[in-house]
């Protein structure tokens, strides 16, 4: 008996000292270990400024726009997408980086995707943390401008009540055709604020009606009509979260609004989830079963060699 209670103290043990999943840091590429290395700053939080050429690069740069990063959603414990728009060309890879604090690098990859990429996950992320995210354009060892920079915190280990975010599209309304977000926020729009106008559907494409959407920074809450749309105006520029309720459900996702437009439409798909484990949580959990059927077994198997005493 002694032997199965040690066997049980050191699986739980085992399971439940597993160490968070950190994010891998730069690598030997475009990212090294000069100004871009691990736990440097970076003084190019902005948009429109670019990382220094590579010494000797004989590739052609990208253009003058950099991507807008405008969406991030927390999608577990250890896994946040992220959404935005091309770069002008030319361009044949986008490189991420990111950190622990608003403006400093720690981590990143140096190729998450071709020309045509326009959402990333990010994954080996810490549960209940923020991370404060940009990309860039390149083409070969030519880089371009940074993004902005959009912040999101992962969930915990175990989540109930969820409402996930399945999928997420802002797009601005032109004001002309063929107007796009140039990344200059127009002085009316400093002024006034944007209109935002949010549909919430299910997976199944249907409206959902009588969710309250909550917009922050400062916030502003409306409920969605029969149409499963919520139209808010005077949101200033910026990041902010976006926050939605459907009964017990509750999720939320980092949009930012910036461009010489007036008004934006966001599309969310979201999903019902009663409990949402991280993959450390399920690791555990999955561990502490086997273990279970394993005493089960030897349980029995034990009082099944015992002498029966009549």
């Amino acid at each position: 008996m002694k032997f199965l209670q040690l066997l049980l103290s050191l699986s739980i043990s085992i399971f439940l000292l597993i160490p968070p999943v950190q994010a891998a840091t730069f690598g030997s590429g475009t990212f090294g270990s000069g100004l871009y290395g691990a736990g440097q700053s970076s003084n190019t939080t902005s948009q429109g400024t670019s990382p220094p050429p590579a010494p000797g690069c004989g590739d052609q740069p990208p253009g003058a726009k950099a991507p807008w990063l405008y969406g991030a959603i927390p999608e577990d414990g250890t896994s946040i997408t992220l959404y935005f728009t091309p770069a002008d060309d030319p361009i044949n890879r986008y490189a991420l980086a990111f950190g622990l604090k608003s403006g400093v690098i720690q981590f990143g990859q140096d190729n998450i995707g071709g020309q045509g990429t326009r959402t990333y996950l990010v994954q080996h992320l810490s549960p209940n943390t923020t991370y404060y995210f940009k990309i860039l354009g390149a083409n070969g060892c030519a880089t371009g401008s940074w993004s902005n920079e959009i912040s999101a915190t992962t969930l915990g280990h175990i989540t109930t009540g969820s409402l996930k975010i399945v999928s997420s599209d802002l797009r601005p309304v032109p004001q002309k055709e063929g107007l796009e977000p140039s990344g200059e926020v127009p002085e009316e729009a400093k002024i006034q604020g944007y209109k935002v106008n949010v549909k919430v559907l299910s997976v199944a494409q249907k409206p959902i009606a009588g969710a309250k959407v909550t917009i922050a920074s400062t916030p502003q809450t409306k409920t969605t009509d029969k149409n499963g749309l919520a139209s808010f105006a005077n949101i200033e520029p910026g990041e902010h979260q976006v926050t939605i309720t459907s009964g017990r459900f509750k999720g939320e996702q980092s949009i930012n609004l910036t461009g010489d437009v007036r008004e934006f439409n966001l599309t969310i798909v979201v999903k019902e989830e009663i409990v949402l484990f991280s993959p450390q949580a399920l690791i555990v959990i999955t561990g502490l079963v086997l273990v279970i059927i394993i005493l089960t077994i030897l349980l029995l198997w034990q009082k099944r060699k015992s002498p029966v005493i009549s």
